[in-house]
Order: C-alpha cells, then sequence, then structure tokens
C-alpha cells in the first residue's frame, strides 16, 4: 500500500512537470497535452497525501505555473499586446495596443483591423491567431485569461484571413480545450478538498473563499457560456463540455 502511495505521488510530480513544461513551450498542441494532463491528475490527486493548497500555491508561483494548474491563481495581465498584420511575412510594422482587466480580444480585433486598413468588405474573415501556437482567439474572450505579465516580454498575435467556416470549427475547438483544462482544474481542486484530512477541511475551504473573492476573473470564468457556437461541427460536444464545466464548479459547493 505504502510502495503504491509513492507510486501514486511520483506519477503526479511527472504530471505537474509535464503541464509546467508546456506553459513554457507554448506550442502547438500545448492546450490539449494541458487538458489531458489535468485529465488524469486530478483522478490520482485523491491519492497522494499532504497535498496543500497554500505549498502549490508557492510552488507553482515561483514556477510561473500557478494560473495552468489553480483556478485561484491571480496572475497580473500582460500591459501591452504586439499584432502583426497580413502584411508581417513581407516586413510590415506590427502595432501595439495596451491591455486592461476587462479588455477581450473582440476590442484588439477592432483596433487591428482598424490600424492596418482592412477592407470593410473584408473584415468578417479576418481573425485573431497566437503568432506562435496558432491558436484562434474568441472575440469574446478576455485577453488577461492567456496573456500573463512577463518583464521585457509582450504576447504577439497575427491578424490572419481565414475562410470563415473553417474558422469558426477552430473557435469551437479552441473553446473546447480551454473548458477541458478548466474541468481538470475546478475536478483537481474538488478532490484535493474532497479527501483532505477531517480536520484541515475548514482551513482549506477558507483558503479558498478567501482566493476566489479576490480573483478579477471570479465569478465570470465559472459563468461563462460559448453561446451560439453549439451548432456545426464539434457544436454538440461543446455544448456537452459546457455542462460538464458548469457540473464541476457545483460540485465545489457540496
Amino acid at each position: 500500500m505504502e510502495e503504491e502511495g509513492r507510486r501514486k505521488c511520483a506519477q503526479i510530480q511527472f504530471e505537474f512537470g509535464f503541464v509546467m513544461h508546456y506553459v513554457r513551450a507554448q506550442c502547438e498542441g500545448a492546450d490539449k497535452a494541458l487538458g489531458m494532463a489535468l485529465s488524469l491528475t486530478w483522478i490520482l490527486a485523491p491519492n497522494v497525501h499532504g497535498l496543500y493548497f497554500k505549498d502549490l500555491k508557492q510552488t507553482l508561483k515561483k514556477e510561473q505555473c500557478d494560473q495552468a494548474l489553480m483556478i485561484t491563481a491571480n496572475v497580473p495581465s500582460a500591459k501591452k499586446i504586439i499584432v502583426h498584420g497580413p502584411d508581417s511575412g513581407m516586413g510590415g510594422i506590427p502595432s501595439q495596443f495596451p491591455v486592461h482587466e476587462d479588455t477581450q480580444f473582440q476590442q484588439i480585433l477592432s483596433d487591428s483591423l482598424e490600424f492596418f486598413n482592412i477592407d470593410e468588405n473584408d473584415v468578417n474573415s479576418y481573425f485573431l491567431t497566437d503568432t506562435k501556437t496558432g491558436l484562434i482567439h474568441l472575440p469574446s474572450c478576455y485577453v488577461r485569461d492567456f496573456y500573463f505579465f512577463h518583464r521585457s516580454f509582450y504576447p504577439q498575435l497575427t491578424l490572419v484571413k481565414l475562410d470563415q467556416e473553417e474558422a469558426h470549427l477552430r473557435m469551437r475547438q479552441t473553446a473546447f480545450a480551454q473548458r477541458f483544462i478548466e474541468v481538470g482544474k475546478v475536478l483537481l481542486t474538488h478532490n484535493i478538498l474532497k479527501y483532505s484530512p477531517q480536520h484541515v477541511i475548514a482551513q482549506r475551504i477558507f483558503f479558498l473563499h478567501d482566493e476566489l473573492t479576490h480573483l478579477p476573473s471570479f465569478p465570470r470564468k465559472s459563468l461563462e457560456t460559448c453561446f451560439g457556437m453549439y451548432h456545426g461541427e464539434m457544436g454538440e460536444q461543446l455544448k456537452a463540455m459546457e455542462a460538464v464545466h458548469k457540473f464541476t464548479w457545483a460540485k465545489i459547493n457540496y
């Protein structure tokens, strides 16, 4: 039994390391890899003794990975974002825009379309993608949920022209992957709390309550829903994942 516990502990440490790698790598497919890692991590959590929220927060914050594993992570947003235009491959000059707590990608997209003089007839065919990963951002999403403050480093986006049907499918895939990640984070928190020793449960509930009430993105992230995206390819899967996401948040209350 003790040997089994050690194996589970080693496995969850490996999963944490796996998550840290993909948070730093920021490569194509990183969001899917993070979701898969979290789907194993929350299953392992009940078998690992000594998982304390406060210790996890300090360790992961030091590694700048707390936002990838903890629903209570309060990481400052990037202060500005750089956007490359459609002619960036031919030496076009990029633009930069300020980022505030309530800045959504729709605002960045609108400003970019104006800055790069995109014809009005084509505006619906242009989308913002992450320059490194190729991830296409939903206009309704908040920039602060994706890009965090790093000294002397600014996130970069590219304004690209895409077939609208292809772009909307990629947005549904992005939304599905992000919800899958959020589900994993919520279930990890739930299982750490549920399987805590009885004498520390009240202390941990107080910690979670205090952390969540200081989050700029709470309760927004637990409630926001991709209405209008439940059609076409991946639509039903996204709708089901949305339902699971809301259910897991409800479980935290019990």
